[in-house]
């Protein structure tokens, strides 16, 4: 396998602290990414409808005509 060049940092002095943050920042986006998911997904399981679910067509409707400014 080929040798990777060298990454440049943005702020070379701040290297320590890339090393040090890279998996914690790597884990947190993760779990924010998971939040958001089951956040979405719980209610589609349980079958129970909130926001723009429980009526999609009405909706849209009230979007374009927000959009539009027509009645």
């Amino acid at each position: 396998m080929p040798a990777r060049p060298p990454v440049k940092l943005l702020f070379p002095s701040l290297e320590r602290l890339y090393a040090a943050a890279g998996p914690v920042s790597s884990s947190l986006l993760r779990a924010a990414f998971g939040i958001i998911m089951m956040t979405h997904g719980i209610p589609k399981l349980l079958a129970i409808s909130h926001g723009s679910m429980a009526n999609p067509m009405a909706g849209s409707i009230r979007l374009i005509e927000n959009v539009l400014h027509s009645t």
